[in-house]
């Protein structure tokens, strides 16, 4: 299966780039940090949190988050994590009774979401 951007196909059915010139090689990755972590941590703007054990990430609460802000967590293994944050995620919350506010429990192993910051009653989206 080919993928096409407009009339162009740049990857074809063998998986070989095509019709692409050059690429920007001042980009080296999307995310600003790429980290680990086995205990609860807090994430920054940009931040890919690979999670190796049950645990919990809190989405960045502080500064307060603007739109655009993503993040990503990969929970590689069969374990339970949670997501907490301070503002609402996929428009639910903020559950105040939790420690972080609205949290999102993730059972399912080897699984990598991506939260985007969209606005105050929205707040994160999972993309």
């Amino acid at each position: 299966m080919a993928f096409k951007v407009g009339d162009f196909t740049v990857i074809d059915n063998n998986r070989e780039l095509s019709a692409i010139t050059s690429f920007d090689r001042t980009v080296t990755s999307v995310w600003d940090q790429i980290t680990t972590t086995a205990v609860s941590k807090t994430l920054v703007n940009r931040e890919h949190c690979v999670i190796t054990s049950s645990t919990g990430i809190t989405l960045p609460n502080n500064p307060a988050p603007s739109p655009g802000y993503q993040c990503a967590v990969t929970k590689l293994g069969d374990f339970s994590a949670t997501v907490f944050s301070g503002y609402p995620i996929m428009g639910v919350g903020p559950d105040f009774a939790t420690p972080d506010g609205t949290y999102l429990e993730i059972d399912v192993p080897n699984v990598t979401l991506v939260f985007t910051y969209i606005d105050t009653p929205t707040g994160w989206v999972i993309s």
